[in-house]
């Protein structure tokens, strides 16, 4: 396996040949590097030395409280070293590569946590969902089970509709076709309440995240979150509903209208994310490459703070986050890496900014 420092001279090569680049902030920084106003002054800084040249431009970029992004058509040859350390140099969509069971128990912290999801039925009876592929016998029908996934679009229903549940714990996520055909991707520390087939009218529930593609079938779809109602036919959307969190419900593609629980609601467009506190319901719009980057096996974070970013790590790797210096929580970053790396990686490469230090002990982080 190449090394992160050929990886990122490959990168650069390719955008430096003016090479069409499939990750898009790769493209970012090959149409940026290849603009003939800025071609001349930045083809200087190809023989970059690129962990000087991150932290340079973090630094900077971090004083002036901007954006890593938005800075950075002054600093192109600088972002394709952010693309590759800040970054990460995550694999390209659909070619994640995991590492095995026995890679993973050789990590100090797995990629994945040893708790499995479950599946409630009707409150009474709760069964594991393990890794291996199984066939699964529940509420009158067999269905099959494979690493992370469940299907039962395809199941034979023998019994009444059942009241099921996917308990999806923190360190995992999972994959699952509904009854109808619909799918939806479970993020860490979320369940998923769903009737074991549909009726007339098709309704599931969502406490966490969720990434959903509706099939369109001709009946209503609607999920209920803690504040209101999403109705969708057919369309590709995200909640994210943790408790503790504001609601977002994010619209990818086709239609949805939310309804909050307290009256107001909202048409959502593609492109349109709805942000719901407990005070006030807000329409705004978002970059929808990276609104759904979670279920593709991405970490994404543009201008958060700290105690957020970490907020979603403690939940994607079941560990805990402590904080010995409190002003850390403040420090806003903006990158993206791959749900594959181990979080020793992620915050090994994270604390490249020099802004603070870590350590880790078992499964907890602490920040100082």
């Amino acid at each position: 396996m190449h090394s992160e420092q050929e990886k990122l001279f490959q990168a650069l090569e390719s955008v430096t040949n003016d090479e069409q680049q499939q990750d898009p902030l790769l493209e970012q920084v090959r149409e940026e590097y290849n603009h003939a106003d800025a071609s001349a002054r930045l083809r200087q800084y190809e023989g970059i030395d690129t962990q000087e040249a991150y932290r340079q431009f973090y630094r900077q970029t971090h004083r002036r409280q901007r954006s890593v992004w938005k800075y950075a058509a002054g600093w192109m040859a600088a972002a394709a070293a952010v693309v590759a350390a800040v970054v990460i140099l995550y694999p390209r969509q659909g070619q994640t590569e995991e590492l095995s069971l026995a890679e993973q128990t050789a990590q100090s912290i797995p990629m994945f946590s040893d708790s499995l999801p479950q599946l409630s039925i009707d409150d009474k009876q709760t069964i594991s969902l393990d890794d291996s592929p199984s066939n699964l016998a529940f509420a009158g029908t067999s269905t099959a089970t494979a690493s992370r996934t469940i299907n039962l679009e395809k199941a034979e229903y023998t019994e009444d509709v059942r009241n099921l549940e996917l308990i999806v714990p923190r360190g995992r996520q999972y994959y699952i076709v509904l009854p109808d055909g619909s799918k939806v991707w479970v993020n860490s520390g979320s369940r998923l309440r769903f009737p074991s087939r549909f009726t007339q009218h098709r309704q599931v529930a969502v406490s966490g995240q969720a990434f959903f593609d509706v099939k369109k079938d001709g009946r209503p779809f609607s999920v209920v979150c803690s504040r209101g109602m999403v109705n969708v036919t057919g369309t590709t959307f995200d909640i994210r509903d943790y408790q503790n969190e504001n609601t977002q419900i994010t619209l990818l593609s086709g239609h949805i209208s939310y309804q909050s629980n307290n009256g107001p609601s909202e048409d959502l467009q593609p492109g349109d994310r709805i942000t719901h506190s407990d005070r006030e319901m807000e329409l705004g719009q978002v970059d929808v490459q990276y609104a759904s980057s979670w279920k593709d096996g991405m970490i994404y974070f543009k201008n958060q703070r700290l105690d957020e970013v970490m907020s979603d790590i403690e939940r994607l790797y079941d560990v805990k986050v402590v904080y010995r210096n409190p002003s850390c929580k403040e420090l806003r970053f903006t990158g993206s890496c791959s749900r594959y790396h181990t979080v020793d990686e992620f915050m090994h490469l994270l604390s490249l900014t020099e802004e603070f230090n870590y350590e880790i002990s078992d499964k907890t982080i602490t920040i100082k």
